[in-house]
């Protein structure tokens, strides 16, 4: 379009929709279904939010309780509408009134408050899911439904019939909240500043509604005031721009003005309250962090590179930060390590570290990444539906990628990918559904934590998939054009979708990716979004030396749970004497068989100059070969541009040439483990020479000297009669190593004075105790001259000189000292039977415990590797089976790492005892812990190490109707304000009991009672529910006091602390720990 003359910016729909219109509808060369007009996301919901104004008037820490009001303007979008449907749980409304002064009657109504009918005596998840899938969806905002119905008065009919807009004001308050909001009231004496009382927002996937009335839909954007009263000296934080800070006549409180202009949808708002101290980033004044009291120091420290993200993220995308500023907040006892907000980012505050601190910084920088990344994808552009969560979470993961890409390296890089794959293929093993974009996906409230932390790997690792298939300008270009769009509509003023620019869905993303790069991407969605499920592939070849070839024999396995069929293209590269060779071949068929050309000859000297992929020419030694074979390794799929399980097999010439001379990371990770299966001389050399080689990578470095222990002992214990010399060979080669490169020079035997200067030295170092602790001879007993090794190197550990703190390296030796305790030859009763190598293991644990009462490691390292070494012990025979120690460990108020460790300690021990009492104290803590933290953690606990499976069919003791009852209690009526923890507890029953019917219960001949229609309550009260889960939590506790008194010793709770006290927040020690 010419504007005198000038070619000015026209919107890309437009341009969309003019080139749909010039092409047939199955064009192959964009993409095989299909091409209508992009999605204009029309929803059921007959009216439209133009602006919300919240305020908060009064928060009490005390009660937990805050009080405020709410206005919407909305727009009719149906003559005939007489109700509005907003969602609000847990809160209490008070008034409902139209334009001010026209008051309006409403109706409440939860039906998530109990998913199945309590007159149904059904057990099974089959019957749970039918009814919670008709519940969530009574009470979802994009179907145009709500728990809040507002009936439109009759003197504002004719304004709906003109469409003509109308405000909406709502009173309401919230009293100790179930979830949404945290309060957080350490114990002391003083005001509510003086003891860093704080409150703050929390939860993913449509939250908002637990803590004030609205539209809780992603795809509802509009632009929000924010007013927050509080006392002096309390800030409190929240989305948009500070506009005006106001006194009241005796200057007692103030309230902040916040005004965003950005549309944004509700379940992006978020609010932090606390007596924070104020940081405004010196590199980049419109970034502004908040923290604790007397974390200061700590917070500009971990804050430091922010400036340098924010950058990045503009000059890759070419755009700005789509908010105008952005703040960053620092809580104690957050359920999440880090959450987005619109224009604001919250953490927890044990990510704050100090300058000595090496372990916990790349998480922290990766974390605080990825919430700027949300910024972009997320929390500006957003998606249409829950069917399309995935894409944003997609997009923000593969900037936030190529920035941890730059700032740590490819090496780092391509290993976190390795990771993440592995991830998701062990999930996929485990549950086999994963689908990213289902047309009847499970809605947001049913999902668990780990389901979400999966989704978003897989997600960011679809991406890759596509920036490989279409490039990486390419797919920055549409990013880039995705960002120019939204933020032209949103300085927009509000007209008929006109803010619809800012949402995205898979169908449209996928098209504009299609037209912008011309190519067939029908191929991922089938493959990666729509299915469920991850390729096994089982590679095997041999060389044909009469025609010069490799003959590669693919297998897969597709039956089994978890795992899908592929069918494509699959890279193959071949290193040869010749050089380095990338084949293409294509998988059609389950089994499939190719003839892969060599390049080189097969008869060759025994040293030559072989050219690697890179460029980089080496000289190889070629007496290793056993035949003529020019090969000297084979790689699939070496880009990891599938989601795949792959599995090769090679002779132990191969994987030695690749781990020595391969300079890939991944490669290189993949013969260390390859090696393992051939415990030999060779082997052992070979990796004796990548761990010393220190232009190797370090993590590498690691695998290869973890490798080098199980390499020693398997030779050991191949050759019976001589185990004792051919261990103390293999002992004295890593012996001889760690001096070699830690020893004094005056004393070998001494290690040197701590200097951590050297991060990958550091990381090495902390291997080596760990790796030799795994050593063990034909009787696999831990060698005598190993415990005395790693007792050597706690006694003669000093960090006087070192600028790092040496937290973590204690906390390793003392992790590797728990290795080296083996089973007892009789259960140990008293002190005085112990062996001689478990009374010093078991000493020197009880004096580093004691140590860390008087100076404490950064975040309690070293009690929490003392904790687990004590149980280890008990594994062992060592100590007796108490629960005592770790109940006393675990307990409200001491720090959260040592009571998450404490607490993996019990759900080892409940596989181990079958105890009801122990595991009663832990449902109690999932039911009842004030900390949402650890009530998530534990229930993932216990999935990982359930008490029972559900293929023991009622045999176990612990499988008793009244564990039946109680989780089915928990799950269907007391975790409505919490759908996460719902969500985790359905996973536990699920893997103790399966789907159906408990076999522990008598069966059942009455048909399924469906409980999803709406329940109709006669007050217009949403926090009647809690007095509602009241009831029913002392009726459990009636009935399960019947079930007779618990074992004794595995229910004391109140028996003597021997950790830290329970101070929420501590100033910094003189090492940065809190």
């Amino acid at each position: 379009r010419r504007v005198h003359g000038i070619v000015t910016e026209i919107q890309i729909t437009t341009v969309i929709s003019v080139f749909y219109s010039l092409i047939e509808p199955d064009s192959p060369q964009i993409m095989v279904f299909s091409l209508k007009k992009p999605d204009k996301f029309d929803s059921l919901r007959p009216f439209k939010v133009i602006h919300q104004t919240l305020g908060i008037t009064a928060i009490n820490f005390q009660k937990h309780s805050l009080v405020g009001y709410t206005e919407l303007l909305l727009v009719p979008l149906k003559p005939e509408l007489r109700n509005f449907v907003l969602n609000a749980k847990q809160c209490r409304i008070y008034q409902v009134c139209f334009n001010g002064d026209l008051d309006a009657t409403f109706e409440y109504n939860d039906p998530t408050l109990e998913i199945c009918s309590s007159e149904s005596n059904q057990r099974n998840l089959d019957h749970f899911d039918a009814c919670h899938s008709g519940v969530v969806s009574s009470v979802d905002p994009d179907a145009g439904n709500g728990e809040l119905t507002i009936k439109i008065p009759q003197k504002l009919e004719a304004s709906m019939r003109e469409c003509r807009p109308v405000k909406v004001n709502l009173e309401f308050s919230l009293e100790n909240p179930s979830g949404g909001l945290q309060f957080v009231v350490p114990d002391g004496s003083g005001s509510d500043v003086d003891r860093g009382c704080h409150a703050f927002s929390y939860g993913r996937e449509n939250s908002s509604r637990l803590w004030f009335p609205c539209v809780d839909a992603e795809s509802e954007p509009c632009t929000w005031s924010l007013r927050v009263t509080v006392d002096n000296g309390m800030t409190p934080v929240c989305p948009g721009e500070l506009v005006d800070t106001v006194y009241n006549a005796d200057s007692s409180q103030k309230t902040f003005y916040y005004s965003l202009n950005v549309p944004t949808s509700a379940p992006n708002i978020g609010i932090a309250v606390g007596p924070f101290e104020i940081l405004v980033d010196p590199a980049m004044h419109e970034v502004t962090h908040f923290c604790l009291p007397e974390l200061k120091t700590l917070l500009s420290h971990t804050t430091s590179f922010l400036h340098q993200v924010i950058e990045f993220y503009e000059q890759t995308v070419g755009n700005r930060f789509p908010y105008s500023n952005y703040k960053q907040v620092f809580v104690d006892q957050a359920p999440f390590v880090s959450q987005s907000y619109a224009s604001m980012g919250l953490f927890d505050t044990n990510l704050l570290h100090h300058s000595g601190i090496i372990d916990h910084v790349p998480e922290a920088m990766t974390r605080i990444a990825q919430v700027v990344a949300t910024q972009f994808f997320g929390c500006f552009i957003t998606r249409a539906r829950w069917s399309d969560a995935w894409l944003p979470k997609a997009m923000a993961g593969y900037l936030s990628g190529l920035y941890r890409c730059k700032t740590f390296g490819t090496n780092e890089y391509l290993y976190s990918v390795r990771e993440d794959i592995r991830t998701v293929c062990a999930y996929e093993a485990d549950t086999g559904e994963m689908i990213l974009d289902a047309q009847r996906k499970e809605p947001a409230q049913s999902v668990s934590t780990r389901y979400i932390d999966v989704m978003e790997k897989k997600a960011y690792l679809v991406m890759r998939i596509m920036e490989h298939r279409v490039g990486r300008d390419t797919l920055i270009q549409v990013l880039s054009k995705l960002l120019s769009l939204a933020s032209q509509c949103a300085g927009a003023k509000y007209s008929s979708g006109t803010w619809s620019n800012i949402l995205v869905s898979t169908h449209s993303f996928f098209k504009l990716v299609a037209m912008v790069s011309g190519k067939d991407l029908a191929s991922i969605l089938e493959q990666w979004i729509f299915q469920s499920g991850c390729p096994s592939l089982h590679a095997n070849y041999t060389f044909n030396r009469k025609r010069n070839c490799i003959e590669l024999d693919i297998i897969q396995e597709p039956g089994r749970k978890g795992v899908s069929k592929y069918m494509g293209p699959l890279t193959v590269r071949i290193q040869e004497t010749d050089g380095s060779f990338l084949h293409t071949i294509l998988i059609e068929d389950m089994t499939s068989h190719h003839d892969v050309i060599c390049h080189s000859k097969g008869r060759r000297p025994r040293k030559k100059r072989v050219p690697l992929m890179n460029g980089e020419e080496i000289d190889v030694d070629f007496n290793y070969i056993e035949d003529d074979s020019p090969v000297m390794w084979v790689r699939l799929d070496p880009d990891m541009l599938l989601i795949r399980r792959l599995e090769i097999r090679q002779s132990d010439y191969m994987w030695h040439y690749q781990a020595r001379f391969e300079r890939d990371v991944t490669a290189q990770l993949d013969a260390v483990v390859g090696l393992l299966a051939f415990p030999n001389a060779i082997a052992k050399i070979c990796l004796s020479d990548i761990v010393e080689n220190d232009r190797c990578f370090y993590r590498v470095r690691l695998a290869a000297l973890h490798s080098l222990a199980s390499v020693v002992t398997s030779m050991a214990s191949s050759v019976v009669a001589s185990s004792s010399s051919s261990l103390s060979v293999g002992y004295e080669s890593l012996l001889k190593l760690f001096r070699r490169m830690y020893g004094s020079r005056s004393c070998p035997e001494i290690i040197k004075l701590n200097d951590f200067s050297n991060f990958q030295s550091y990381f090495l170092l902390q291997a080596f105790p760990l790796a030799m602790s795994r050593i063990r001879n034909s009787f696999n007993l831990c060698p005598k001259e190993v415990l005395a090794f790693i007792l050597d190197l706690i006694k003669y550990n000093d960090n006087r000189l070192n600028k790092f703190s040496d937290g973590s390296y204690r906390s390793v030796l003392v992790e590797a000292l728990s290795r080296t305790i083996t089973p007892a030859p009789s259960l140990v009763t008293s002190s005085d039977k112990l062996t001689p190598e478990a009374n010093v293991v078991l000493e020197e644990i009880t004096r580093l415990l004691n140590l860390e009462k008087v100076i404490q490691s950064y975040k309690y390292e070293v009690t929490v590797a003392c904790i687990k070494a004590l149980r280890v012990a008990q594994c062992n025979g060592h100590i007796p089976l108490s629960s005592e120690i770790f109940q006393s460990y675990a307990r409200v108020g001491i720090f959260i790492e040592v009571r998450l460790a404490a607490f993996h300690c019990l759900v080892d021990m409940l596989s181990e005892t079958s105890s009801r009492g122990l595991l009663a104290y832990l449902l109690d803590a999932v039911e009842e812990d004030p900390e949402p933290r650890v009530r998530y953690s534990l229930v993932n606990m216990l999935i990982d190490k359930p008490p029972f499976l559900a293929v023991s069919r009622g045999t176990h003791p612990l499988d008793t109707v009244h564990l039946v009852d109680r989780l089915w209690l928990t799950i269907n009526s007391m975790t409505s304000h919490d759908s996460f923890l719902r969500g985790d507890l359905v996973t536990l029953y699920r893997t103790m009991y399966g789907s159906g019917q408990p076999c522990c219960l008598p069966p059942l001949d009455l048909p399924l009672q469906t409980a999803g229609a709406k329940r109709r309550h006669p007050v217009a009260d949403s926090s009647g529910g809690a007095e509602e889960e009241m009831r029913r939590r002392k009726k459990q506790r009636r009935y399960l006091e019947e079930v007779g008194s618990v074992e004794s010793g595995l229910d004391s709770r109140d028996g003597s602390p021997t950790s830290m006290d329970g101070s929420r927040r501590t100033s910094p020690n003189r090492d940065g720990s809190r």
